[in-house]
C-alpha cells in the first residue's frame, strides 16, 4: 500500500522447519511417552486471567485432560502445553506431570503430534503444514469474543468447533469424518497462509538475505 518500498522476503516461517526436521521419537523419549501410541496435544491460548482466576482455569484444564486420557489412553498419549503463567500455577498445585515442560520447543514438539486441540491460539497455523487434524475447543467462545475479539470468523476454521468436552470426545472418536467434512477449509487455510511452510523456509531465507 505504498508504506514500504523495499523488498519483502516471503519464504515461510523458518521456525516451522523444526517440525519437519525433528525426530518424533526423540521428543517422545524426552516426554517419556509410549513410542507406539499416537499423540494428542492440547494447547490452549493464554486468556490473560488474573492471578485469582488461575486456579479455576488450571482445575478445568486438569479435569478435561483427565477425561481425554480416560477415554483414549489405549490408543493415544494426551499431553498438555500451556502458557508459562499457567505452567507455574500447575506446578504449584503439584500437577506438573500433566504438562509439557516449557523448555521443549513448541515446533519440535509438534513433530510427534497426531491430533492438535486448541482454541484461539495461532499454534494451529504452525501445525497445518503436517496435514493432520485440528480440533477447536471453544467452551468460552462468547466470553472470549467479548473480552478480546477475533481476527477472523471462527466458522471458517479448518476443523470442528467443540463447545463441550463431550463434543470434543466425539470429534476425536470420528476423525475420519472430521477430515472429510473439513478438507476444503483445511486446504483453503494451507493455500492462503502456509503455502511456503514445507521445511525449507530457512534455506530460502538464507539464500535471499546472505
Amino acid at each position: 500500500d505504498g508504506l514500504y518500498s523495499g523488498y519483502i522476503v516471503d519464504s515461510g516461517y523458518p521456525r516451522n522447519d523444526l517440525t519437519f526436521h525433528t525426530d518424533p521419537a526423540e521428543i517422545k523419549n524426552l516426554l517419556k511417552i509410549d513410542r507406539n501410541k499416537k499423540v494428542i496435544l492440547y494447547a490452549p491460548t493464554w486468556r490473560g486471567s488474573s492471578e485469582n482466576n488461575l486456579s479455576g482455569e488450571t482445575e478445568k484444564l486438569f479435569e478435561d485432560v483427565q477425561k481425554l486420557r480416560e477415554k483414549f489412553s489405549s490408543e493415544y498419549e494426551v499431553i498438555l502445553k500451556v502458557h508459562y503463567f499457567i505452567y507455574k500455577n500447575i506446578e504449584k498445585m503439584g500437577l506438573g506431570h500433566i504438562c509439557v515442560p516449557n523448555w521443549i520447543d513448541t515446533n519440535e514438539l509438534l513433530s510427534c503430534v497426531d491430533v492438535l486441540i486448541t482454541d484461539y491460539s495461532s499454534i494451529f497455523f504452525d501445525f497445518l503444514p503436517v496435514k493432520k487434524p485440528v480440533l477447536f475447543y471453544v467452551f468460552d467462545r462468547e466470553e472470549y469474543e467479548k473480552d478480546r475479539g477475533f481476527y477472523m470468523g471462527l466458522d471458517s476454521l479448518p476443523g470442528p468447533l467443540c463447545y463441550t468436552i463431550d463434543e470434543l470426545i466425539h470429534s476425536i472418536s470420528n476423525l475420519d469424518e472430521v477430515k472429510k467434512d473439513y478438507q476444503d477449509q483445511y486446504d483453503h487455510y494451507l493455500k492462503t497462509y502456509c503455502y511456503n511452510d514445507d521445511g525449507q523456509a530457512t534455506k530460502r531465507a538464507i539464500e535471499i538475505i546472505f
